[in-house]
């Protein structure tokens, strides 16, 4: 059987797309896909407050990529929206980064299987989603947190997740998440996996 070479990293940590604040825009490095056999993005946006969005609307996410190393111009790979915000929104009991494996918390619940952004407002790069496999507090994880959060720490919902296959001609991409709601604020991430050999 073959064996894959794998690398992951991240293009964009946690970042805040606040159009209330001024940052509405924001557009991550580039990603070099030139000598990957197959390269994904992992795309991630999620509510950062509990305001609704203004008419239904969302984060735009686009994915722009070049065909060549000596090719300037940019080309519009997708274009993708995410689930408007909603009010959703609460406080979750302390839990241990690798050993917690039920989540406490009081305010909206959570659908069984839906994410729950655990949102660390004094270091963002610190939030993260974790997964009820059951709605009512307290609630059974699928996994354990990775990083230890308090008490009080608030959660908001998952908007959206996108995973984007790059075509094998692509030789850079970069993604550009455009916040078109008056209203809300919204964390945005995006990770690259990439297959480099297989042997």
């Amino acid at each position: 059987m073959a064996a894959l070479t794998k690398t992951e990293a991240q293009l964009l940590e946690w970042t805040l797309l606040d159009d209330t604040g001024g940052t509405e825009h924001i557009e991550t490095g580039e990603v070099d896909a030139s000598t990957a056999i197959e390269t994904i993005l992992h795309i991630e946006v999620c509510s950062a407050d509990a305001n609704a969005s203004t008419a239904a609307t969302s984060v735009e996410v686009i994915v722009y990529i070049q065909s060549g190393s000596a090719n300037d111009e940019w080309h519009v790979l997708t274009r993708l929206d995410a689930a408007a915000a909603s009010t959703a929104a609460g406080t979750i009991a302390e839990v241990t980064g690798g050993s917690s494996n039920i989540v406490t918390y009081a305010g909206t619940s959570i659908d069984a299987g839906d994410g729950m952004f655990i949102y660390e407002s004094g270091t963002i790069a610190n939030s993260e989603i974790i997964w009820p496999a059951e709605g009512a507090s307290p609630a059974d994880l699928m996994d354990p947190p990775v990083r230890n959060h308090a008490a009080s720490t608030p959660y908001f919902e998952l908007n959206a997740q996108f995973n984007v296959t790059l075509p094998q001609t692509v030789s850079q991409a970069k993604v550009l998440f455009n916040n078109r709601d008056a209203d809300a604020t919204y964390a945005v991430r995006v990770r690259v996996t990439k297959v480099t050999a297989i042997s």
